[in-house]
């Protein structure tokens, strides 16, 4: 397991998860106090995301482009 990155320092790496309704979820993420570190919006390529902080410290993307898909 990685350690954690202290807060305000550089983050060297991210998760993205794809999700159906990124609005839904991130609705919820700020209801239970979710730090929310780039508000949601869409993208220019038509995605929908935010990006939020874990009680780690770990920095997660939740987004609806999937760039797998066909």
């Amino acid at each position: 397991m990685v350690a954690a990155p202290v807060k305000g320092d550089p983050v060297t790496r991210g998760i993205y998860v794809i999700v159906e309704d990124a609005d839904a979820q991130y609705t919820r993420a700020k209801a239970t106090g979710a730090e929310i570190v780039l508000d949601i919006k869409t993208q220019d390529y038509g995605g929908r995301d935010y990006t939020a902080r874990d009680l780690e410290g770990h920095v997660w993307t939740f987004g609806t482009y999937d760039p797998w898909a066909s």
